[in-house]
């Protein structure tokens, strides 16, 4: 696999979980204004209605932290199936023989090459 794949999988992991937590923050946030609202005079916080808001952004929150465990999952997989420098090189072992035709006009021979 090419190492880019795994980069882009990594990636959208860090992604979805980051706004994952800024959902999660907003739903935290959203809680505490209505319980501060619940103790101070003069409120007038429709308690349903943000209630949903706070449902809403918490379930986008877990979406999101599921999908980036899905993709982290997939990096980790990814991490070790990954080619990161190549195959190595495999030393030559052995005398090395090529043969290397040459053609001119009114020649034709062959170029024996031995290696060691």
């Amino acid at each position: 696999m090419s190492p880019a794949l795994f980069a882009t999988t990594a990636a959208l992991a860090a992604v979805s979980a980051g706004v994952g937590a800024g959902f999660g923050v907003q739903a935290l946030t959203l809680h505490d204004d209505v319980d501060r609202c619940a103790v101070t005079p003069m409120c007038m916080i429709d308690p349903e209605a943000e209630g949903a808001r706070i449902r809403d952004a918490a379930i986008v929150a877990d979406v999101l932290f599921a999908g980036a465990g899905v993709l982290g999952v997939t990096a980790v997989v990814l991490a070790f199936v990954t080619d990161w420098g190549g195959a190595p090189a495999t030393p030559e072992t052995g005398p090395r023989v090529q043969v290397t035709p040459v053609v001119a006009p009114g020649l034709a021979l062959a170029q024996l090459s031995v290696r060691s």
